[in-house]
């Protein structure tokens, strides 16, 4: 990698205060800060998947590893996706991990402090602050998998 491409990769979340549209299954909306940093105590909404990734689906959740991990499935009509979410997730392994699948062929994306997408897998990965998420969507574009993890990164 180039000296100073990856400054210019790094990008940084448009502050602009936003509803997340979270449900806890059942719904239940929760208002969550301008940038979200931490650990999320719900899944995103069955609504907001949808919408972003425009495909219909129904959501499933499951909480582990004593709040360390938020697993949420989505079944929809291109099959199983998902959003993972960790924290507390090291920046410096991320940015690692990051730098190895740009070289690799993956793509930089604007969201959350660091992201990038996957193209052949349909994954999107971002860090923000020390939560890192992972979107998996089977089909979904580059647009449509950022555009998800900007509604709910912020």
């Amino acid at each position: 990698m180039r000296a100073g491409t990856a400054t210019a990769l790094v990008a940084t979340a448009a502050l602009s205060v936003s509803s997340w549209g979270m449900t806890a299954c059942p719904a239940s909306a929760a208002t969550l800060p301008m940038r979200v940093t931490t650990m999320p105590k719900a899944c995103p909404a069955k609504s907001l998947v949808a919408s972003a990734l425009k495909q219909k689906s129904t959501a499933t959740s499951s909480l582990g590893a004593g709040g360390k991990y938020l697993n949420c499935s989505y079944t929809t009509a291109a099959g199983e996706a998902s959003v993972i979410f960790s924290f507390p997730y090291p920046a410096a392994a991320f940015s690692k991990t990051r730098s190895v699948a740009l070289e690799s062929g993956a793509v930089a994306v604007k969201v959350g402090d660091q992201a990038y997408v996957i193209k052949s897998a349909n994954e999107l990965l971002a860090l923000s602050g020390k939560l890192e998420m992972v979107i998996s969507a089977p089909k979904a574009g580059v647009a449509q998998l950022v555009a998800l993890g900007k509604a709910i990164l912020g």
